[in-house]
């Protein structure tokens, strides 16, 4: 597994400041590469409520930013959220390669920490260039909310328009039986402060990706 930093963005709408957590520890950087077929990869695709502290913008093969960025982690955030998500691989075309059949759904835990496994999918080894989530649904029952006001209650994104859309430009080399985990961090913490319905750009400018080498690899 390969990868080199480019750009972060989001689709609906354009926004910028979004950060990319990859593990240390893996070698030097990489050219980009096309799409082969050359064998099978493994990719796990995890929805997490929010990993919490510190987020240290680095990357597999490039840092992405010289320091760390402070989150507000979802620490005593108690409930669950509901999504209806669609999560793709990018190719060197600018073609989705589906991760997930179709829009799925989810349901979580809130809370730091809190995953939820949601598909293992076999990709073509080779060269992408990104990741996209598209959501279709995002609502949370919240039975303990820090701060001031009402403790509990439901909140929901507000899609009524248009799919919210986050997707992130990064190089991804991926090799014959190489297995990783690619988790689509919610951070809940940052952007379920209230309850009723909640403006889309805050989710959209929380989410984050995480990929992670799986057992195996």
């Amino acid at each position: 597994m390969r990868q080199t930093g480019r750009r972060h963005r989001n689709i609906v709408p354009a926004l910028t400041g979004f950060a990319i957590l990859f593990p240390l520890g893996v070698g030097g950087l990489v050219a980009c590469g096309n799409l082969t077929a050359g064998g099978v990869a493994e990719v796990e695709v995890v929805i997490a409520s929010d990993e919490g502290g510190t987020e240290e913008l680095r990357g597999v093969r490039a840092s992405l930013a010289s320091g760390p960025v402070r989150i507000g982690p979802a620490a005593g955030l108690d409930g669950s959220f509901q999504l209806e998500v669609s999560v793709s691989l990018l190719n060197a075309a600018g073609e989705e390669v589906g991760l997930t059949e179709g829009v799925q759904t989810v349901e979580g835990t809130l809370g730091s920490g809190s995953r939820v496994d949601l598909t293992v999918t076999g990709v073509p080894s080779g060269s992408y260039t990104g990741f996209r989530a598209t959501f279709h649904r995002v609502e949370a029952e919240v039975s303990d909310l820090p701060g001031g006001g009402p403790a509990s209650g439901s909140a929901r994104v507000d899609l009524s328009t248009a799919p919210v859309t986050v997707q992130a430009e990064r190089q991804l080399d991926l090799e014959e039986g190489d297995r990783v985990r690619l988790v689509v961090d919610l951070r809940t913490g940052a952007w379920l402060q209230g309850f009723g319905t909640l403006p889309p750009g805050p989710f959209q400018n929380a989410v984050r990706f995480e990929v992670e080498p799986r057992a195996g690899t």
